[in-house]
């Protein structure tokens, strides 16, 4: 039923950075281009460091680069809390799974991580062709993991669009 005005069993107050408003530039990025990775990270006890991990799929191994907001680069505005990396492009056709991870200024520091629930990635897929029109574009992109994983699982996916139009 809830625990109003109350701490519930979720409460913590060993919780590291609130990471939100993932972004990435560009969102359809070209074969070779260099792709910048944002978030905004808060925390009451400030923020010690931001980390981009990556990984080129189906590699296992994730490269680390330090996210920033010091104003040079990609970041725009130092000091803003917002924290920016550029993630080195790919060839045509490869897709690149992310995820920020973030550490407190406490002692010891407390970590957090976006997407929060491991093993869930960020997905970038470069060379993909830029949609033209106003029509919404929509695209689903898995890992080889998952796709192996949905394949042997025997399930049939099924969708369906439907189209309408005001009267």
């Amino acid at each position: 039923l809830g625990t109003p005005g109350a701490r519930n069993s979720r409460a913590s107050s060993r919780l590291g950075p609130a990471l939100f408003d993932v972004t990435h530039f560009p969102a359809v990025p070209a074969a070779n281009q260099p792709v910048s990775i944002t978030v905004s990270a808060r925390d009451p006890d400030g923020v010690r460091a931001v980390r981009l991990r990556y990984r080129i799929d189906p590699s296992p191994d994730w490269t680390t680069l330090p996210m920033l907001d010091d104003g040079a680069g990609a970041d725009a505005i130092a000091g803003d809390g917002l924290f920016t990396a550029t993630m080195p492009g790919q060839a045509e056709g490869k897709l690149t799974a992310f995820f920020v991870e973030a550490d407190d200024a406490s002692e010891p520091f407390n970590t957090s991580r976006f997407p929060a629930e491991a093993p869930r990635e960020c997905l970038v897929r470069f060379g993909e062709s830029a949609p033209f029109g106003a029509f919404g574009s929509y695209r689903l992109w898995m890992t080889d993991r998952k796709s192996t994983r949905l394949n042997s699982s025997h399930l049939v996916i099924s969708y369906a669009v439907f189209c309408l139009k005001k009267k």
